[in-house]
């Protein structure tokens, strides 16, 4: 993926903020960030929210909008932002801030450096870490919701997506919450709980586990990363007994994790009001284990996904199970022949969301 060059970032700031940048720090400071991630951060700022709070993509020029060709969404469905007010908050050194008032470490990602002290507002096409359409799937599951939240983040990473549903379900009135996140990595765990705390939210009234999620029981191999360099290692799954991953790396060191299986986790409640599956490449493996149980059990789905075959083999799973797709946003790739792997071809993970109409009606803003 290709980075900004100078004359990209003050383009932005031209488009996006209708100013020129305010100093020459200011520009390059943006230099390198990946042109998607360029034009979201932007957008997704207070001042950009300002000047344009509900951008319209075909008004950018088509350089800008290569990653957003397919949206995942229509104008209509962003009136699903409006139903959670902009939590104000001021900015904080060492933190970004969302639009629900949720504050990240920027010590979570090397990705993040740049976004030290800034305040989000709606992210739309997408914020620091994830597309619109995803959110969209998070707040209608939570709008969907009645006087309970049951959330499972699968591949949880620093636990973005439970404690952004703690926000929105709290902002909703909703109090009776139970997170449940998996996590392979032990450092990211540490991240996720810190993440939780920073937040106001007690790390262990909830489900974190340090483990992966599978097809069943048991244990896997995960790779062994040093813990100060948790922050640039995202995206690991479990190893080959060779020690090479998905994208053919060779790992030298493992360690032994449990494995929960996909059914023995859904079965610790009886329905779930979302799963937040992103797993590297496995998400139609679990699926299609678990598709029954899903579709009892399961209001919505937010799945990451990372091959177009991926992409394929949910639709053609839910479609035959009678799920309504919301929103989808395929894999973008880059071919490569000499790949290991479909998935190792993905410049940009998809998203899909999916709605079980036997537990979930439609949601509007």
């Amino acid at each position: 993926m290709m980075g900004a060059g100078r004359a990209e970032v003050i383009a932005a700031y031209r488009l996006i903020l209708g100013r020129e940048p305010e100093s020459e720090a200011a520009i390059q400071a943006f230099l390198g960030v990946p042109r998607p991630h360029l034009l979201t951060q932007f957008l997704a700022s207070t001042e950009g929210q300002m000047a344009c709070p509900m951008v319209h993509f075909a008004a950018l020029p088509v350089h800008l909008q290569e990653y957003q060709v397919f949206r995942g969404y229509s104008e209509a469905d962003l009136a699903i932002f409006r139903a959670f007010p902009l939590v104000t908050r001021a900015p904080e050194p060492g933190f970004i801030v969302d639009f629900l008032g949720n504050r990240t470490r920027t010590a979570v990602s090397t990705a993040f450096a740049a976004l030290d002290g800034q305040v989000m507002g709606y992210p739309v096409p997408g914020d620091y870490f994830a597309d619109a359409c995803e959110w969209l799937g998070l707040l209608k599951a939570v709008l969907g919701a009645t006087n309970r939240l049951r959330i499972a983040e699968l591949g949880a990473g620093w636990g973005p997506w439970i404690v952004a549903a703690h926000a929105a379900a709290q902002q909703r009135g909703i109090t009776d919450i139970r997170l449940y996140a998996l996590e392979g990595n032990a450092a990211h765990m540490r991240f996720m709980r810190q993440h939780c705390q920073d937040n106001a939210i007690d790390p262990d009234a909830h489900v974190l586990l340090t483990a992966a999620i599978g097809p069943e029981s048991g244990i896997t191999r995960w790779p062994l990363v040093d813990a100060a360099e948790a922050a640039a290692h995202y995206g690991l799954r479990p190893v080959a007994a060779d020690g090479q991953d998905y994208h053919g790396r060779l790992f030298d060191a493992f360690v032994d994790v449990p494995m929960v299986g996909i059914t023995d986790l859904l079965a610790r409640e009886e329905t779930w009001d979302v799963l937040h599956i992103d797993v590297q490449g496995l998400e139609s493996t679990l699926c299609e284990v678990a598709a029954e149980v899903l579709s009892r059990q399961v209001a919505w789905l937010i799945i990451g996904t990372h091959s177009r075959r991926i992409d394929g083999d949910l639709m053609a799973l839910f479609h035959a199970q009678g799920w309504v797709l919301e929103h989808d946003r395929p894999t973008s790739i880059r071919w490569n022949a000499d790949a290991v792997t479909l998935e190792s071809m993905a410049t940009t993970d998809g998203t899909q969301v999916w709605r079980n109409p036997r537990l979930a009606a439609p949601v509007l803003g």
